[in-house]
């Protein structure tokens, strides 16, 4: 019998000349046989970007920045100007956020071939499939942002270092523009290798429209055959007639699937199924209809792969949290298509997610944001409302005047009616605003992590501005487990002069305050409590939460004042807050 080390020389992959002509070991090697009618075999290639004019190179650069302003990208259709908001994708328009890029070699044996397939792996994404295989990137921002002219200088290393034997753009349909930007900046670098468009084929006709002259392969998905099944599992009612026109598309550019000698496909549509426990009739449909209209020669890798784990999203996250120190990691989540009977079923079984969680919805545009606690977060809210109830305590101010509300939910009525979101912790007035129902507290308190301090500025917006200004201070509190410091932001609500123009409000253009009336969030104070130093230091003022803020009403009499957190006072909360982190 052959040896494995001959074996292995004849290998189809791994051989790189031809075996041996010893008679006794040639005949018991198998020939390598490819199985590849000569019509799709290649003698050389050249990639489909190496052949665009520099006109067409043009057009397609000034194409990408146009739908940037306007997005309709995906079946989606946001229409927002990603320059400014973003929509369902959670990405803007200046980079793309990337979770991954190296080498993969867990694709199929014709894509990674001997050395790998350069992969890329976005983050975000224009759907929310329970059975998502990259979940934690998908759902989430998770990963770096870069520029289309960084992505450029990443596929050239894939290239030069990786030895790679193509750029595979995994799950790139919300960041079309920024894809066809770098390819035609790595194009000046001096790629030369294919680039797979790695999609669940969730894409509009006029991003692959875009994409036409850039992409070599196409590695689609067909999920699932029924819009009922889409709605449930994909989160996307219109998906299959999308995946039909896009498929279609996408063969009508690249064809079936050809290879070089070698056996490493160069060109053409590769499409996987993954096979759902109890939904084998769909696949046979997908098969069926792809048959029909599309190619019988197209080749489909039929796929079991499935990963549920969408469904541990916030222990996923919990794990990420704690306890790591990183500051990158963002402690929201996010979910579309969240009817309001979903909402409150989850609110009523909120038990089951097993950690703490604070919600924020918005039934208008079907989106729920889970903020998940950690317990750093949870100390330094805790010890701030603590200490706030219990001051007034010596002015001899009534317990009702200081009433805390904890995690109360609230429901808004301007700005993004109908909006609802619970606090870290609250505080008002009792017998100023009686009605628990519909009254806003006049403190509120939100914490978190570092790596979210641009969604937690985004909750100081929403608690100004949806209260019509009733919220009189919020106090924002930001644990930086790197730095081991903790920074306190005070905010007061800002009156914006009334008139200008008309028209609803996003809630994009609500988080940065972009509005022609109402409140805004006025940052008043800034202090930062220094663990790191040797001894430890505060930076900025004492925290003072104003008594008439606080209660509702002016002090009366000497015994009622300012509520003062001293530096000394900072310092030994910045010590519990931070102890466990090293």
């Amino acid at each position: 019998m052959p040896s494995l080390l001959h074996s292995l020389r004849t290998s189809p992959f791994l051989r790189s000349k031809p075996p041996p002509l010893n008679p006794i070991s040639y005949l018991y090697t198998s020939k390598r046989h490819l199985g590849i009618p000569p019509a799709y075999l290649l003698d050389d290639y050249i990639p489909r970007y190496q052949l665009l004019s520099s006109i067409d190179a043009s057009k397609k650069r000034s194409l990408a920045y146009a739908h940037l302003q306007n997005c309709n990208l995906c079946p989606r259709r946001c229409g927002v100007n990603r320059y400014h908001e973003t929509g369902m994708c959670m990405i803007g328009a200046e980079t793309a956020k990337v979770n991954t890029i190296a080498p993969h070699r867990g694709e199929e044996p014709c894509i990674q071939g001997f050395h790998g397939s350069g992969s890329v792996f976005f983050s975000g994404c224009n759907m929310r499939c329970v059975f998502c295989q990259n979940h934690d990137i998908a759902h989430k921002k998770a990963g770096h942002d870069l520029t289309p002219t960084e992505l450029a200088e990443w596929y050239m290393k894939l290239q030069t270092v990786g030895n790679v034997h193509n750029i595979n753009l995994v799950t790139p349909e919300h960041v079309v523009p920024q894809v066809v930007l770098s390819i035609l900046d790595a194009r000046d670098m001096g790629l030369k290798i294919p680039i797979v468009y790695n999609t669940s084929s969730f894409d509009s006709l006029d991003s692959l429209h875009l994409l036409d002259g850039l992409v070599d392969i196409y590695l689609p998905d067909f999920k699932v055959w029924k819009g009922s099944t889409a709605k449930r599992l994909l989160k996307a009612e219109e998906y299959v007639e999308t995946a039909k026109e896009s498929i279609k598309e996408m063969h009508r550019q690249v064809g079936d699937l050809s290879f070089t000698s070698d056996g490493i496909a160069k060109k053409g549509v590769l499409l996987r199924h993954l096979v759902m426990p109890g939904l084998e009739d769909e696949g046979r449909e997908i098969v069926r209809w792809l048959a029909e209209n599309v190619s019988r020669d197209l080749y489909v890798h039929v796929m079991e792969q499935y990963r549920p784990d969408a469904y541990r999203a916030v222990l996923s996250l919990w794990d990420d949290l704690y306890p790591q120190t990183s500051n990158t990691v963002d402690q929201y989540l996010t979910y579309k298509d969240v009817t309001p009977a979903s909402f409150h079923s989850l609110f009523r079984l909120r038990h089951r997610l097993q950690r703490i969680v604070r919600f924020t919805y918005f039934p208008t545009i079907s989106t729920l944001l889970i903020k998940v606690l950690t317990p750093a977060s949870e100390k330094a809210y805790l010890i701030f409302a603590n200490g706030t109830v219990t001051n007034p305590i010596n002015m001899r101010t009534e317990l009702v005047e200081r009433e805390p509300l904890g995690s109360a939910t609230y429901t808004a009525s301007a700005l993004a009616p109908g909006s609802q979101k619970e606090a870290d912790t609250g505080l008002k007035n009792g017998l100023l605003r009686p009605d628990d129902a519909t009254d806003w507290p006049q403190l509120v308190i939100e914490s978190g992590v570092s790596g979210s301090l641009h969604r937690l500025r985004q909750d100081v917006n929403w608690w100004i501005g949806c209260s019509e200004g009733m919220v009189l201070l919020v106090l924002l509190l930001v644990v930086d487990c790197g730095q081991r410091r903790l920074i306190i932001e005070k905010y007061f609500p800002q009156q914006l002069r009334q008139g200008g123009g008309g028209g609803p409000v996003t809630r994009a253009q609500a988080a940065h305050g972009r509005m022609d009336d109402g409140f805004v969030p006025q940052l008043v104070a800034t202090t930062v409590v220094d663990m790191r130093a040797d001894p430890p230091a505060v930076e900025g003022p004492p925290v003072v939460l104003e008594f008439e803020r606080v209660v509702g009403r002016r002090p009366v009499g000497p015994s009622e004042c300012d509520i003062v957190f001293e530096a000394k006072d900072l310092v030994e909360i910045g010590g519990i807050v931070l102890r466990w982190i090293p």
